[in-house]
């Protein structure tokens, strides 16, 4: 997949196709490391500890463990659902 740079206002700006976006699972305001390698950019996403501790907590979620649906009844205020 070829893309190019661009304008930006002072910046020079590359546009992310999005099928690559959603291939990499990347979302608006995601955090990147830049650097240069080999003559290269090289984009690395940054986790933050939060992600890792959800990640972490989802990653122990198996068959064996998950609780069942629960059925709080119906809507009394604003829920939404």
């Amino acid at each position: 997949m070829q893309t190019s740079l661009k304008q930006w206002g002072n910046s020079i700006a590359v546009r992310i196709p999005q099928a690559l976006l959603e291939q990499g699972h990347f979302q608006k305001d995601d955090m990147f490391d830049i650097k240069i390698c080999n003559n290269e950019i090289v984009l690395k996403r940054i986790i933050s500890s939060r992600q890792k501790k959800l990640e972490t907590m989802l990653s122990k979620i198996t068959p064996q463990n998950i609780h069942e649906r629960m059925d709080f009844g119906a809507p009394i205020g604003k829920e939404l659902l």
